[in-house]
């Protein structure tokens, strides 16, 4: 519990800096995912980057829930500046233009956000706990359902003028 709290300080620390930084990349990048070409090869580096991130993140959250108490601190050390950096360069990166996109970058920040748990985000029940609002809504539900209704075009985003 406390290496989520660590995590969330820094990460609201950080937040205004990047978060108007991300704006600039986030359109420069948006721009490079419209090109044909460009557009494909952009989204595979910025896959390739995020894998190494992931691979960190369950694995030290496996062995944060797995391993004695006592080497808890010691992945911390690994965990929580891998959870910052990722949930940092996920801040910068454009998530995708697409409702699908947009989805799977919310649940990469989760699992960089509650990055103990993050084992448990990959499981996905738990994550539908983690995404739910105060109102008790459940916020992965209304995502899923939202890009359904777009694909159908039943609704009126999805229709053509």
């Amino acid at each position: 519990m406390w290496a989520n709290k660590v995590i969330g300080f820094l990460n609201a620390v950080l937040y205004w800096p990047f978060a108007i930084a991300g704006l600039v990349t986030t359109f420069i990048g948006g721009i490079l995912m419209g090109l044909p070409i460009v557009g494909l090869l952009f989204v595979l580096l910025l896959n390739l980057i995020w894998l190494p991130f992931l691979g960190v993140l369950l694995a030290s959250a496996w062995c944060w829930h797995r391993g004695p108490s006592a080497l808890q601190p010691l992945v911390a050390i690994v965990g929580i500046p891998v959870a910052v950096v990722g949930n940092t360069y996920l801040m910068l990166s454009p998530g995708g233009g697409d409702p699908g996109d947009m989805l799977a970058k919310h649940m990469k920040q989760v699992m960089c956000q509650h990055w103990p748990y993050a084992n448990r985000t990959a499981e996905g029940e738990s994550l539908l706990k983690l995404m739910q609002d105060e109102s008790g809504k459940n916020l992965f539900g209304a995502i899923v359902d939202w890009s359904d209704s777009i694909a159908r075009r039943d609704s009126p985003y999805g229709r053509y003028v």
